[in-house]
């Protein structure tokens, strides 16, 4: 079993990596959480979303219903900046409303975490405003406040965007004699 499965014993959901077949499913949760008229289109698109299932740099992940119902989705994209960089960008973090209040979001980010602590040296994330539990939930999982985005992003208006970043294993051992880190 791979670090990404995650079955509670209480409600019997799965956290594990996304799969072709999941491509309905997760287009399913951006439509029930954001609507028609959410800015990223992408998210409804099934050709798109399949090729983020299959992309080496992207690791998605999707909690799973007993019944096989997907009832939320989270992402990491690890193409950020060069490789070199070692640096992921975590988001697309959607819980369907039907699966709210179960610690699913806490148990997708735990997935991610465990998933790249030893690929990555930095991820951050982009948590819009408006979202506050985006910011606790990165707070929660040792993310750090970094900066602020004010109005960065147009969705029906100009919102803006906390920054958070968290150091994984050597990441700051290795950076320890720079002279500007």
């Amino acid at each position: 079993m791979s670090p990404a499965a995650d079955a509670a014993p209480s409600d019997e959901i799965v956290i594990r990596e996304a799969r072709d077949t999941d491509v309905p499913g997760i287009s399913e949760i951006f439509r029930a959480v954001y609507g028609d008229d959410y800015p990223y289109q992408q998210f409804y698109d099934a050709e798109w979303l399949k090729a983020s299932v299959y992309n080496d740099d992207v690791l998605m992940f999707v909690a799973e219903d007993r019944d096989g119902t997907l009832i939320g989705t989270s992402s990491i994209v690890c193409e950020q900046g060069a490789t070199s960089d070692l640096l992921g960008e975590f988001g697309r973090l959607a819980v369907h409303p039907k699966g709210r209040r179960r610690g699913l979001g806490r148990r997708l980010m735990k997935a991610r975490l465990e998933n790249v602590e030893n690929r990555l040296h930095v991820a951050y994330v982009e948590a819009r405003c408006v979202h506050p539990f985006a910011q606790k939930i990165s707070l929660e999982h040792g993310f750090a406040a970094v900066g602020f985005l004010p109005r960065k992003h147009l969705f029906l208006e100009r919102e803006c965007v906390a920054v958070l970043v968290h150091y994984f294993a050597g990441a700051l051992k290795l950076r320890r004699n720079h002279p500007r880190i």
